[in-house]
């Protein structure tokens, strides 16, 4: 964010504008920050695990990263329409 800021105000955007420009990319960041947090709580194996002491295990961890690697790799490509 430092990088981009220099660069607005090297190219003579008022330091009001990057101000705004950076506390509007932080507030919309923390919203993502916010889903990303339950979702991981969940790849972890949830609340039960967290309970019987297995959550973060080696099972958990990699069937969450399998199907993120699923589903990341599903989106690159594209759908043919029939």
């Amino acid at each position: 964010m430092i990088g981009i800021g220099s660069a607005m105000v090297a190219a003579g955007t008022p330091v009001e504008a990057v101000m705004a420009s950076i506390f509007g990319v932080v507030i919309a960041g923390s919203f993502i920050e916010m889903g990303v947090s339950q979702g991981l709580i969940s790849m972890g194996g949830g609340y039960q695990a967290m309970e019987s002491h297995t959550f973060a295990s080696a099972d958990n961890l990699i069937m969450s990263c399998t199907v993120l690697a699923i589903i990341v790799l599903l989106n690159r490509f594209k759908v043919m329409p029939h």
